[in-house]
Formats: structure tokens, C-alpha cells, sequence
């Protein structure tokens, strides 16, 4: 954020409160987070555990063809 402030006396009440404004938006923190429906968790975690037992099969499959 930039902040502009004048050297004027006339200015000096405005140039405070913009710097006050600045200091406190400075403070601001920002935390992420991700807004997941409960359903889609639990499709997102069964869609890889098919594609873990899909892999086992698959390489499991090749190993009994071999012998």
C-alpha cells in the first residue's frame, strides 16, 4: 500500500489519519482455506484408493502372466 501525505499544516489531521489507515491495513493477515463439501472429500479419497487398487491389480496381474 502506498500512502500519500502532505508537508502542509493544513494537511496535518488528513495526513495523519492516512498514515494511521496505513499502518493498521500493514497489520491485516490474510489466511487461505479451501470450502470443501464433506461428499466431495470422501468421492476425492474412494477415486484414489480405485486408482491404488487398480495399480496392485494391474501389477499384480503382470506378475502371474510372467510366471
Amino acid at each position: 500500500m502506498i500512502a500519500c501525505v502532505g508537508p502542509a499544516d493544513l494537511n496535518y489531521e488528513e495526513s495523519l489519519s492516512t498514515l494511521r489507515y496505513a499502518d493498521h491495513a500493514r497489520k491485516i493477515k490474510n489466511k487461505k482455506y479451501f470450502n470443501r463439501d464433506p461428499t466431495m472429500v470422501e468421492v476425492m479419497a474412494l477415486r484414489a484408493e480405485i486408482h491404488q487398487l487398480l495399480v496392485a491389480y494391474s501389477n499384480e496381474s503382470t506378475s502371474i502372466a510372467e510366471v
